[in-house]
């Protein structure tokens, strides 16, 4: 780990654990299309931390008051409780128990293979939309 002026491995640790944490909230913003501050007003107003209310999420059926209605009954529920215990991983308060960058990659990675996404390199190259009736044949149009 590298020294910063000041000595302190802590603010070293919490510094580089700060994208893992940043990460999180972006879940947690697109989970319930809320802003971050939104977003932290719900735990406030439950007076929990955020990592104290994502738990109690997952454990009630509160979320469903929280999830944006856009995603609510089109079947992406698994999917969505997955992403939520991916965030609560990032959000940990001490940036010691958050993954690590390359520990939320490979999970990531290995949520995506399970729902056959691709690491997108060859999404990127097809040219237009085709009608998939599987999930393991759904193909997106390229972006330019």
């Amino acid at each position: 780990m590298f020294k910063n002026p000041r000595g302190s491995d802590v603010w070293e640790l919490g510094y580089v654990k700060k994208d893992v944490y940043d990460f999180g909230i972006l879940l947690l913003e697109l989970i319930t299309g809320k802003e971050s501050i939104e977003i932290n007003n719900y735990a406030n107003n439950s007076n929990e931390n955020l990592v104290d209310w994502i738990a109690h999420l997952l454990n009630s059926s509160d979320l469903y008051n929280v999830i944006d209605e856009s995603l609510i009954g089109r079947g992406f529920e698994d999917e969505i409780f997955e992403l939520l215990r991916i965030a609560f991983t990032c959000l940990q308060l001490f940036p010691s128990k958050r993954p690590t960058s390359l520990e939320l990659y490979n999970t990531i990675r290995i949520f995506g293979e399970r729902y056959c996404l691709t690491n997108g390199s060859e999404i990127w190259r097809q040219s237009e939309i085709a009608t998939a009736s599987t999930l393991c044949e759904i193909v997106e149009a390229e972006i330019t």
